[in-house]
């Protein structure tokens, strides 16, 4: 499967959409060298730049949050610590183990669940920034 930044994607903030092709391009890179064989050093250093992107997104995201009083900033913060630690879970699991089919299906359902925070929440938290401006 192949990941692209599509129109239901945006958001319409700037700074995020922007740093939401750059995920949405990591997490395809990783598939792909995970469905391509690639080696295990290649396959290792697209899932380290995706956990890593990922941390220093949300940590974007949420300084927008706090600095546009989002309501639901609570909520959103916890949700972005389980996508991480879950993710970081499936790519040790991947650097270890290899990438079994077990593990594919697991990053492809963690990918899926970015995507649809990306068209619901995210896309409020740019409208509520969009509004305090």
């Amino acid at each position: 499967m192949r990941y692209q930044f599509t129109e239901d994607l945006v958001t319409g903030n700037s700074l995020i959409d922007s740093e939401h092709r750059t995920l949405i391009k990591a997490a395809d890179d990783a598939m792909v060298n995970i469905s391509q064989g690639k080696g295990k050093e290649s396959i290792e250093k697209t899932i380290k730049f995706l956990a890593d992107y990922t941390k220093t997104h949300f940590k974007h995201e949420e300084e927008l949050q706090e600095k546009s009083k989002y309501p639901d900033i609570v909520a959103h913060k916890e949700w972005h610590r389980n996508f991480v630690r879950e993710l970081e879970e499936t790519a040790k699991n991947i650097t270890s183990d290899g990438a079994s089919s077990v593990m594919v299906i697991e990053l492809t359902r963690r990918i899926s669940a970015l995507l649809n925070h990306i068209r619901t929440q995210d896309k409020k938290i740019a409208l509520h920034v969009a509004q305090q401006a």
